[in-house]
């Protein structure tokens, strides 16, 4: 996932440069849809190499989205004010990473046995039936079902934002 950040990122900042925020953003979020989606899909017995292509779907789909969308909030910005806006857009990024992450983890983790769950969330050892981890994979497919929802409409939303800022 990181890779894919890291070597889609600056291509897409010049593409938007270029055309502008929308394009590029949009088909990021469609992209990690697919990802998420694609990452709904594993089961107890995936490959790494299944988590990986879906990691790397979602990877460069966030690499498609961040650059444009921080150019086009940062161009929409007002000179005197762009300390708080890069300030207001990595509290948005952050906080809806790690709200995102505590409800995936909520919704998934219901299905097992709360004492379960908390051995499992401190790094215990814990050997889980397998009627327990089809429980908790159907639990994070749910959660990533959600996700993929929310990447749609965000998709939907970015399509349609204002007028674009363009600066190539």
């Amino acid at each position: 996932m990181p890779i894919g950040l890291s070597a889609v990122g600056p291509l897409s900042g010049k593409l938007s440069d270029r055309i502008g925020a929308r394009m590029p953003a949009t088909v990021g979020l469609l992209l990690q849809a697919v990802g998420v989606y694609w990452l709904s899909t594993v089961t107890i017995s995936s490959s790494y190499r299944h988590v990986a292509i879906g990691l790397a779907l979602t990877g460069t789909g966030g690499g498609l989205f961040f650059s444009p969308n921080t150019s086009a909030a940062m161009g929409a910005a007002e000179k005197g004010r762009l300390g708080v806006a890069a300030a207001t857009l990595a509290t948005l990024r952050n906080t809806g990473m790690v709200t995102s992450f505590a409800l995936s983890l909520a919704v998934a983790a219901r299905s097992i046995p709360t004492r379960l769950m908390m051995q499992l969330f401190v790094g215990t050892e814990v050997h889980l039936r397998t009627s327990v981890k089809y429980a908790y994979v159907h639990g994070m497919e749910i959660a990533l079902h959600i996700s993929v929802i929310i990447c749609l409409v965000a998709a939907a939303m970015s399509l349609v934002r204002g007028r674009e800022v363009r600066h190539g």
